[in-house]
């Protein structure tokens, strides 16, 4: 029966061939489509380890006049949030109002035309790394002297000032002034100054600008401690994306505990960007396995039927002979798996040669192409060519089942 197989698709090598042809290609494009989804699919779970993802702690809003109180949090509860487990680097950021003790908010700006400005009160930015403060990264404020404040200076008293406030109080880097809390008058911090700022491409009259020319920048805990040590947001960085559920999970038992209310947003943002082309690729990968397996059943039905037809006389002979028809159904489905087997293990040696090696060297950067995933994709494509083959070789099994020899011979000659 097999040895009939075998000799018989040697005889039929012309209608071997195109069987060949379609198991070849499809084969090719099944190999390179699942290796590049599978290596996609790779790439998104390492971006998903490294680079984790982060989570924005703010206080639910609940004052409809935005009083700066109801969105204020105890600072303690930020540090405690931040002991968790998931927590790879914490920042956090408050806003308060303090009065100056020795030190003046007179100055005079301007070129053609002179602005004097005068504020008894200052506003006090405090957060944990200033250099990363967005109005310093996109330029509208610029550090002309000294240094930014850093996370390890959190508990110290400097601050970086406005140029033209230091000028008119004749303060330079080194020196100290003292400020009032706005909210407790009973809080006073004395303060050194580690560096000057400027305000960059802007009018005067701009909200933003006139309010930079009374800010200073110090660390969190100071402006912490002027707000009766309460923050505005804590920002946390975690070891990996899927740590995202559980830890905002164990942060808002902490916040119920102190009846905080606080709200927790999941930062995606990069992770959405990055792995954005990566999912498109998946999707077209789905696409393109999806068409080509319908195509090839499509096609090999097509030419099981044709080269059917061609031999039901044959067949009728076979079983006038006694010959039995299961036997007849195993020996037509073994003629077409045969050149599937072939077609499939060239598809396997052109894949790893040739296709594999290229993808990989062209968009491994990129992508994180690799051949790791091959010997699933080998196991599928036999397991597909396998269905393939069965499936199609059920059209002529039913002609088969279905007529005696008599039938077949008078039906098909």
């Amino acid at each position: 029966m097999i040895k009939r197989a075998i000799f018989s698709v040697i005889h039929n090598k012309q209608k071997n061939i195109i069987l060949f042809l379609v198991y070849f290609i499809s084969a090719l494009l099944l190999i390179s489509s699942y290796c590049v989804r599978s290596s996609s699919l790779a790439s998104i779970e390492n971006m998903q380890k490294n680079m984790g993802t982060s989570v924005l702690v703010t206080k639910n809003d609940s004052d409809p006049l935005f009083n700066l109180d109801s969105i204020l949090f105890p600072f303690d509860i930020g540090k405690e949030i931040a002991q968790l487990p998931q927590v790879k680097q914490e920042k956090y950021y408050s806003k308060a109002s303090a009065k100056g003790i020795n030190i003046s908010g007179s100055i005079s700006i301007g070129s053609n035309i002179t602005y004097n400005l005068n504020s008894d009160i200052f506003l006090v930015e405090g957060m944990t790394d200033v250099k990363e403060y967005e109005p310093f990264k996109q330029g509208e404020i610029k550090l002309t002297k000294g240094r930014f404040l850093t996370a390890e200076d959190d508990g110290s008293s400097y601050a970086i000032i406005n140029e033209s406030i230091a000028l008119n109080n004749k303060l330079d880097i080194g020196d100290k002034f003292s400020v009032q809390s706005y909210q407790n008058e009973e809080v006073t911090i004395d303060i050194e100054i580690v560096g000057f700022f400027t305000v960059e491409n802007s009018t005067i009259m701009q909200a933003n600008t006139y309010n930079y020319y009374f800010t200073f920048y110090t660390p969190v805990s100071i402006a912490a401690e002027l707000n009766n040590e309460r923050i505005m947001n804590a920002y946390f960085d975690l070891f990996e994306f899927n740590d995202a559920k559980a830890f905002i999970d164990e942060a808002s038992k902490i916040s119920d505990n102190y009846a905080a209310g606080l709200t927790f947003f999941e930062q995606t943002s990069d992770y959405l960007i990055a792995s954005g082309p990566l999912n498109s690729l998946i999707n077209l990968c789905n696409v393109i396995l999806l068409s080509t397996i319908l195509m090839a059943a499509l096609i090999l039905c097509l030419l099981v039927v044709y080269i059917s037809l061609s031999r039901f006389h044959e067949i009728g002979i076979w079983l006038s002979m006694g010959e039995s028809k299961f036997k007849i159904i195993i020996q037509i489905t073994c003629e077409i798996i045969i050149p599937m087997l072939i077609a499939i293990t060239f598809a396997i040696i052109v894949s790893i040669s040739l296709i594999l090696p290229y993808v990989e060297k062209r968009f491994q950067a990129n992508l994180g192409i690799n051949t790791s995933s091959l010997r699933d994709s080998i196991l599928m494509m036999y397991f597909i060519g396998l269905i393939l083959a069965v499936l199609s070789s059920l059209i002529p099994a039913i002609n088969i089942l279905r007529y005696n020899p008599k039938e077949i011979l008078d039906r098909f000659d």
